[in-house]
């Protein structure tokens, strides 16, 4: 699956084949098969990988804000969504492979995304924010969750593709901006 992400980061998602990969991984051309019914499936098990990245980065990013200042719920939303920033700049092909549509979502399988999926972690960290009176408290978790998960992933993809060009060292800057914009404006 590494030699995939290879050929989609320097290619983009359609520009590689299984034989391709297969023949940088040093095994058979049907050794994917063994695997994997065809490359959309290969994606697909690509895809679930990215989202269990963005669901660990955004624990982690959690985890480090409670230590260093559990009082602090708005510093601990903002690392969080910067967490998915950073995972989407350091691994742009699996970022892309994952958020690249292939499988859409509904709001019915977000209201049933189980809280181990990068989602449902994501709307469990905002019913806590709404507990620490930083998010609004009578709003639906999934509607505030929403609202980040669009606002976080649309300033990374726009980052990771290059489509926004700005200083590495200002990209924390721009996050924290946008991010606290949205709570301000949805945390009352």
């Amino acid at each position: 699956m590494s030699e995939a992400l290879g050929l989609i980061d320097e290619r983009g998602l359609d520009g590689w084949t299984l034989k391709e990969a297969a023949r940088r991984a040093g095994v058979s051309h049907t050794a994917p098969y063994r695997h994997f019914d065809d490359k959309d499936a290969l994606l697909e098990a690509l895809a679930l990988e990215g989202l269990d990245a963005v669901r660990d980065a955004m624990l982690r990013a959690a985890e480090r804000a409670e230590r260093e200042d559990a009082s602090d719920a708005r510093r601990a939303l903002l690392d969080v969504a910067f967490s998915v920033v950073r995972l989407a700049l350091n691994k742009p092909a699996l970022y892309q492979v994952t958020f690249s549509g292939a499988r859409p979502n509904s709001i019915a399988q977000l209201d049933a995304a189980a809280e181990t999926t990068a989602f449902g972690t994501l709307r469990t960290m905002v019913e806590r924010w709404q507990h620490a009176g930083l998010l609004d408290a009578e709003a639906t978790p999934r509607d505030l969750a929403l609202a980040l998960w669009a606002t976080t992933h649309g300033l990374a993809a726009l980052l990771a593709t290059g489509r926004l060009d700005i200083p590495k060292r200002k990209q924390r800057e721009l996050s924290d901006q946008l991010v606290g914009a949205l709570v301000d404006g949805i945390g009352r």
